[in-house]
């Protein structure tokens, strides 16, 4: 099925997400820069995939099942939907945008032990995590191992439940265990792909059979870890708690005997694995791998300076500045905020205030919460009436800007930005989407 993607482009997606720029396509597959309406400064991507209905909510069963991981290491979906091009429809899957990737990295060189150790205990957690979820990754390799800022995480995205075979095969795996014909889908295969994956970052080549002796090369304790998780058989292979354990060994060594012995501290218990990683990314010896610090550094003088120059200026023509006319409330999309939360919360669970006329004054506007937008009405008002039975006080109604051009999905009727920000905490608690947003219009 060739599909014509461009026709997305300009499109606001179920969920509030608007199609931007076109990154690469071809019949099955495109990707697209989205802007999330509301979020405005948060960098993502959603990708699409052509679908027959069954096997689409099945996807988005699963990528649904993604979001709610709540781990620190784990890239999770920010959300996901249907879509019409050409009159087919089909699937896509929003994305953070990361700032850089191991693969990436290691084309240029490959990891220092400490920045290897540093990606090793994350992906020992995150995949930890995982498989008690009951889902496997995959697909692990060094392309699924992402930077934001100094955070490590893995990309959940080609997740799929353990022994299940994925509903579609999103990315072919760059690495297949033995024992796995065509996909991945055991906790030991995530195991051996593990293995593969730090091979490839010390040595900058792919991992394939005929290398398995250089595994000895790798500096300590990673040569002997490597090679047990590269076993032929799944079952000589460790366990990830005992890689964990193996792990915070090394990680953690006891200090040499002084003299004066130091105070005593607690020890690091195994369940809080993850602030070890915390910890060595804020020590003196930190991953280059997360990101390059240099240019933060000289950013952070430069701001420095800038405002001890701003606290010497003298402070006489200020009136003048505040005294200023504030410009008049607008309508167009850009005008879209959070509301801010209320210092106040109401109850959980009442009712979103019905419609009010507008008052006259200057904080006064047709303010609505949108939760949803669409591109047709009959699939905008589906969606309120389904809101609206399973929770009759959150009000759901179906909105239309001046310009027609989409179908909103909103709580209540026009109200002031004060009563939009506390029904948007409401909805929230409710299970509404958290990217839901206030915007006000004029009519």
């Amino acid at each position: 099925m060739n599909l014509d993607w461009t026709s997305l482009q300009g499109t606001t997606l179920e969920g509030g997400y608007q199609v931007g720029e076109l990154l690469e396509s071809d019949g099955h597959l495109a990707t697209f820069r989205v802007r999330i309406l509301g979020d405005f400064a948060r960098k993502a991507f959603a990708k699409f995939y052509p679908a027959r209905a069954n096997i689409a909510d099945e996807q988005i069963s699963l990528w649904e099942r993604e979001r709610a991981l709540q781990h620190p290491n784990l890239c999770a979906p920010i959300g996901s939907g249907r879509v019409l091009v050409d009159g087919a429809e089909a699937i896509f899957v929003v994305l953070a945008r990361a700032d850089e990737r191991l693969d990436r990295v290691i084309k240029e060189r490959p990891l220092a032990t400490d920045e290897a150790q540093e990606v090793f205990d994350v992906l020992v957690s995150a995949l930890t995590y995982l498989h008690g979820q009951g889902l496997v990754h995959g697909c692990l390799a060094p392309e699924q191992v992402f930077a934001f800022g100094n955070s490590i995480k893995i990309s959940t995205m080609c997740a799929r439940a353990a022994d299940n075979l994925p509903p579609i095969d999103l990315a072919p795996a760059k690495y297949l265990a033995p024992e796995s014909t065509s996909v991945n889908l055991s906790p030991a295969s995530d195991v051996w792909c593990l293995g593969a994956t730090i091979f490839e970052a010390f040595t900058q080549r792919q991992y394939a059979a005929e290398n398995r002796n250089d595994v000895a090369g790798l500096p300590q304790p990673f040569a002997a870890i490597v090679d047990r998780c590269l076993a032929p058989d799944p079952a000589a292979r460790p366990a990830l708690s005992d890689l964990k354990t193996e792990l915070l060994k090394t990680s953690a060594p006891l200090p040499a005997p002084t003299a004066a012995p130091p105070a005593p501290t607690r020890p690091v218990p195994a369940e809080r694995y993850e602030q070890l990683i915390r910890r060595r990314s804020n020590s003196e010896q930190e991953s280059h791998f997360p990101i390059r610090r240099a240019w933060i550094y000289a950013a952070l003088g430069v701001i420095a300076l800038a405002l001890l120059i701003w606290a010497a200026l003298p402070r006489h023509a200020g009136k003048a500045v505040l005294g200023a006319a504030a410009p008049p409330d607008k309508t167009a999309w850009p005008t879209r905020t959070l509301g801010e939360t209320a210092a106040s919360e109401p109850p959980r669970n009442a009712p979103v205030p019905a419609p009010t006329r507008p008052q006259p004054s200057s904080n006064t506007a047709n303010w609505r919460v949108i939760l949803y937008t669409f591109a047709h009405e009959k699939d905008a008002q589906q969606k309120a009436k389904a809101l609206n039975g399973r929770h009759p006080n959150l009000n759901a109604t179906v909105f239309t800007p001046s310009n027609g051009k989409f179908y909103l999905v909103a709580s209540g009727g026009p109200m002031t930005r004060e009563e939009a920000a506390k029904a948007r905490q409401r909805a929230i608690r409710m299970g509404m989407p958290s990217d839901s947003y206030i915007q006000n219009y004029k009519q």
